[in-house]
């Protein structure tokens, strides 16, 4: 019990900006996902190449 008590007084604890609260996991998770998100030029360019990649691919296709 004791060990409660001293757990809860130590969530309370106030901080400059008003009483600490724990970081949601959920909220960090989906900030690195956003980062990982390439800019959108970087992602244009990407399925840009690709489908010129594609398109070659088929060009010799058809003249063989």
């Amino acid at each position: 019990n004791e060990n409660l008590q001293k757990s809860q007084m130590e969530r309370k604890a106030a901080t400059p900006a008003g009483p600490a609260r724990a970081e949601d996991p959920g909220q960090s998770e989906a900030k690195e996902a956003a980062e990982a998100v390439p800019a959108e030029s970087v992602r244009l360019e990407r399925n840009e190449k690709s489908c010129r990649e594609f398109l070659d691919s088929l060009k010799k296709q058809i003249i063989s």
